[in-house]
């Protein structure tokens, strides 16, 4: 259940995943590029645009399940628990299947 958990986006462009129950960490994630604090919560994940990249990560470990490459540079991320959609700077959208 992760309603008694809060993530949230650090100044040095980091997401930390708190329990509310135990006021702690329980991880926390840097990606190789910065993170564009605004993840999409889709279930057991969140789906973060990195740049040039999406990624979805787990939120009960931080650990990256799959991405999306966009070199030309990705948008916004939109999630329902079976879809994604990625806008790219060019004004393109792009839709993935999550299941």
């Amino acid at each position: 259940d992760y309603r008694n958990l809060a993530l949230i986006g650090l100044a040095n462009q980091s997401l930390v995943l708190f329990s509310a129950e135990r006021l702690k960490p329980l991880w926390s994630f840097l990606g190789e590029n910065s993170v564009l604090i605004r993840p999409s919560i889709s279930g057991s994940t969140a789906l973060i645009d990195q740049g040039n990249r999406v990624i979805q990560i787990s939120l009960q470990d931080g650990h990256v399940l799959q991405q999306w490459n966009f070199p030309e540079g990705s948008g916004p991320v939109w999630s329902n628990s079976s879809s994604l959609l990625v806008s790219t700077r060019q004004g393109f959208l792009f839709h993935f299947s999550l299941e």
